[in-house]
């Protein structure tokens, strides 16, 4: 038996021309990277290619929480933030938080972190 996956070593081809795109693979929990897969992007307002990252996925880690931030300005899905989840008081995993966006005439505040060590959800406060 052949321990190396099958998929180790293959080239992986996508149609860049009809808006394929070949996104970063994940590394799954036993330290192997996922297989390689082509990934269709959507058009813009204007009927071009929106960027790679509107359809690869972000692959944060189990320490991360995965941000998504909506569509932007062309009408593409922006790029997910990961951001790192922290621990709490007893060590463990705390469940994150993502960053609101705020207006022009907002700030973001930093809340400081719970009772139990986790981060407090920030929040915009107007300026």
């Amino acid at each position: 038996m052949d321990p190396l996956s099958e998929s180790h070593g293959c080239i992986v081809i996508c149609d860049d021309l009809n808006g394929d795109v070949l996104c970063p693979v994940a590394t799954n929990t036993n330290g192997c990277k996922d297989e390689a897969v082509c990934f269709e992007r959507t058009k813009d307002n204007d009927g071009n290619w929106c960027p790679a990252h509107s359809v690869c996925p972000s692959n944060c880690g189990a320490d991360a929480i995965e941000c998504n931030y909506g569509i932007d300005a062309r009408g593409c899905q922006m790029a997910p933030l990961c951001r790192a989840k922290g621990k709490n008081n007893d060590g463990d995993l705390c469940p994150g938080v993502c960053p609101p966006t705020c207006s022009k005439t907002e700030v973001l505040t930093m809340n400081g972190k719970g009772l139990e060590g986790c981060e407090v959800a920030p929040t915009c406060v107007a300026l």
